[in-house]
């Protein structure tokens, strides 16, 4: 069987069939270009409702807390980026400065990080 369906001979019985399709299917279908740029859409959407949420929970983390954080790793000699050193000072910053929905996922990381260090503030 698998082998005849790799002979031309089957792919051109394959084209010359006369298939039709039930009515209303044509409706359900969609061009598969759309279907690839709707799918990105929705890739996109949960990646920016992930920043969103990463953000709120650093913001309820609270500025203190996180300036506590900071300075517990570096006294313990936990490993920070000067990326994650400047993340954590906007942390640190809160409510006055933000971080964005890219900072806040690089910030829950170093949470991470930290917990795993031992840190008794990172929970």
């Amino acid at each position: 069987m698998t082998e005849w369906a790799k002979q031309d001979a089957c792919w051109k019985r394959v084209q010359d069939l006369k298939l039709s399709m039930p009515a209303g299917l044509s409706k359900a279908l969609i061009a598969a270009d759309d279907a690839k740029a709707e799918g990105k859409g929705a890739e996109k959407d949960q990646q920016l409702l992930d920043g969103i949420a990463a953000q709120s929970r650093v913001c309820n983390i609270g500025g203190p807390l996180w300036r506590e954080i900071k300075q517990w790793c570096i006294e313990n000699d936990v490993r920070l980026s000067p990326k994650d050193l400047g993340i954590l000072e906007t942390c640190g910053e809160l409510p006055r400065k933000v971080p964005s929905e890219l900072q806040s996922p690089v910030a829950l990381e170093v949470l991470k990080r930290a917990h795993e260090e031992g840190c008794p503030l990172a929970r």
